[in-house]
This record gives C-alpha cells, sequence and structure tokens, in this order.
C-alpha cells in the first residue's frame, strides 16, 4: 500500500511538471510578434535625441530593417506622423519609432539593443518614469536660505521617487553644483515675429547671454535668430513685412513658440535651444518636466547634466 499510494501521487506531480512547462511554451509563443515589414522613424532637425538615434537607425537600416526615415519638417511628413497620432492615440515628438501597422512604438531614445528588438515586433515597455516633476532649482547666486528651502523640497521628491534608476537621480548638492543661470532668459519671439521683432528679441537675449556667461555651449545669437526665421518662412502663409499687433492667446495646440528656454544634451555638452511649444510639450514624459512653477526646467535622462 505505501508503494502504491507513492505511485499516485508521484504522477500528479509529473502532470503537473508538464502541464507547466506545456503552459510556459505556449504563452511565450502568443508574446512573439511578426517582424513588421514597414516601420516609421520621424526624426527632427536639431533634435540632439535624434543625433543619437539616427546612426542606430543607419546600422539598422544597412543591416536590412525596413526602416523609413521621415523628417518632421516635411508637410507630408508631418501629415503621417498625425496621422499615426490620431490612430494610436500617441503622443511623442521626436525622435520617434513606430509600426504602422500594429502601433508598436518607442518614444524618445533608446539604445541599439532596444531598438532592434522594436524592429523585431518586440513591445518594448516605456522606461520609468517620475511620480511628480522636481522642484526647481533656486538661480544662481542666490541667498542660501533659498537653496536650504529647495534642498529640503528636493531631497523628499527624491525619496517619492526611489523607483528611478540612479541615471535619473543626482543629490541636490550635485545639481546645485552645475551651471546655473542667474536670472530667466528672454521670452521668444512670435512664430511671426518680423526682422525688426526678432533684432529687438535679440538685444535681449544678448544682454542677457553677458549676465550669464558662465553658462556653458549658449547658442550665438545669430543662429537662434537664422532658425526662428527658417521656422517663420516656412510657415503659410508667410507673414507680412510691416509691424504686427501682438497674436491673441494661444490654444493649447498652437505653434507659439515655448516661452521658456532650455536646453539639450549632445556629446555630454549642454546645448541651448529655442523649439515650438506643441513640440515640446511632447517631449515632456521623454525629455523634459516641469518644475512648480510650470516652467520646463529639467532634462529627464541627462545623466551628466541634470538639474
Amino acid at each position: 500500500m505505501a508503494t502504491k499510494t507513492a505511485e499516485v501521487i508521484e504522477k500528479p506531480k509529473t502532470t503537473k511538471k508538464t502541464t507547466k512547462t506545456t503552459k510556459k511554451t505556449t504563452n511565450t509563443k502568443s508574446k512573439k510578434v511578426v517582424k513588421p515589414t514597414e516601420l516609421y522613424y520621424f526624426y527632427s532637425v536639431g533634435c540632439g535625441w535624434c543625433k543619437k538615434t539616427e546612426p542606430i537607425v543607419d546600422e539598422l537600416i544597412a543591416e536590412g530593417y525596413p526602416i523609413l526615415k521621415l523628417d518632421t519638417s516635411d508637410k507630408d511628413n508631418q501629415e503621417v506622423s498625425k496621422e499615426m497620432k490620431e490612430k494610436y492615440k500617441a503622443q511623442c515628438g521626436t525622435p520617434w519609432l513606430i509600426d504602422p501597422n500594429t502601433g508598436n512604438q518607442i518614444c524618445g531614445f533608446r539604445e541599439k539593443d532596444i531598438i532592434e528588438k522594436w524592429a523585431n515586433g518586440e513591445e518594448i515597455p516605456a522606461p520609468p518614469r517620475p511620480k511628480s516633476p522636481p522642484p526647481r532649482p533656486p538661480f544662481f547666486d542666490r541667498p542660501k536660505k533659498e537653496e536650504t528651502a529647495w534642498k529640503k523640497d528636493y531631497d523628499k521628491w527624491l525619496k517619492e521617487n526611489d523607483h528611478l534608476p540612479d541615471n535619473q537621480k543626482k543629490t541636490a548638492d550635485e545639481i546645485l553644483a552645475m551651471p546655473r543661470p542667474k536670472s530667466q532668459p528672454p521670452t521668444p519671439p512670435q512664430p511671426t515675429s518680423t526682422d525688426e521683432q526678432l533684432q529687438e528679441w535679440g538685444t535681449k537675449y544678448e544682454a542677457w547671454v553677458k549676465e550669464n556667461d558662465h553658462l556653458p555651449n549658449l547658442q550665438p545669437l545669430d543662429l537662434i535668430i537664422d532658425r526662428f526665421k527658417k521656422q517663420r518662412d516656412s510657415q503659410s502663409p508667410p507673414p507680412p513685412t510691416t509691424q504686427q499687433s501682438a497674436p491673441p492667446p494661444h490654444s493649447q495646440h498652437s505653434t507659439e513658440l515655448n516661452t521658456q528656454f532650455y536646453y539639450i544634451v549632445e556629446n555630454d555638452k549642454r546645448t541651448s535651444v529655442y523649439a515650438d511649444e506643441t513640440y515640446i510639450k511632447t517631449l515632456i514624459h521623454q525629455y523634459y518636466v516641469r518644475g512648480t512653477d510650470n516652467k520646463l526646467t529639467k532634462v529627464v535622462g541627462d545623466t551628466k547634466f541634470k538639474g
């Protein structure tokens, strides 16, 4: 009887093990996705993260992956991007990689091994995000009491967001040791600004640069003005040459320039940039987060110049 009982118990154990193995094999197969036959990569000129993503995409294209590169400055590509966002209820700026047939996507920069998995049809989970935006560091040369108050708020934020990887977190002292502006830069001009209005803004910008000459990698005025003009001239209809009255308040989906100054990181160096407000808003979760004063001041994932 003892032997018979042992045999009866042993058989269910063997059956259970076999069943579990079968389930695991079935589940693994069900998660596999057929390799895409067409993929889209949306990028924009001047996007620092696109510059890091593009060589990866080029390598994958050379390896035979069917990735179509789409510059968002082209109107036709803008329509394609809009169609994809409406179809899959997506919110992303650039870089943006998406399978147009399934909606499987990557928003923001990822390393080659991750992008290759996506190109093979695997679903890539989004990286961890902060529960709330971190408090904005005080301006440079502000009273110590402001730094002390900010440290208290920032340490609280760190505790609330301890789920973030180490490359998305720095100590308060590390952030305060980084270059910070002494004041807020001048509000960028409207996208329909005339040459005279751009020149007027440029005078204010030069004064701000002089005050903040301790900051690294500030872009020269002529380069920024040239970017503003190209953006303005690409709009339809072209702006009038006469002085314009102030435009009405913009809606959430307008193309008015962002009213805040921000930067991107390229080759471990910060580069000052101005850009379209709607475009920046789409990057909040991947690149920038808003401070308590509702300003875009922090780069998410900036491992060296975060703050």
